[in-house]
């Protein structure tokens, strides 16, 4: 997902947050991996966990 687009771009548009937000509450099935910076990564980490996925499942990656 992309904050702003530029013309003629296909994908999401808006923060990670909505974007997961969005995904989980429509019931969309989702492999959870993360990757990005440690406060995101965390934060998307907690999202997933509050929609009943187990810690362990939730894989993730940190940089930066």
């Amino acid at each position: 997902t992309l904050l702003s687009a530029e013309p003629g771009w296909q994908g999401e548009v808006g923060t990670e947050m909505s974007l997961v937000h969005r995904l989980l509450r429509e019931g969309t099935a989702v492999l959870p991996y993360v990757c990005g910076v440690r406060e995101m990564v965390n934060e998307v980490r907690a999202v997933f966990t509050e929609f009943g996925f187990p810690r362990r499942e939730v894989r993730s990656e940190v940089y930066g």
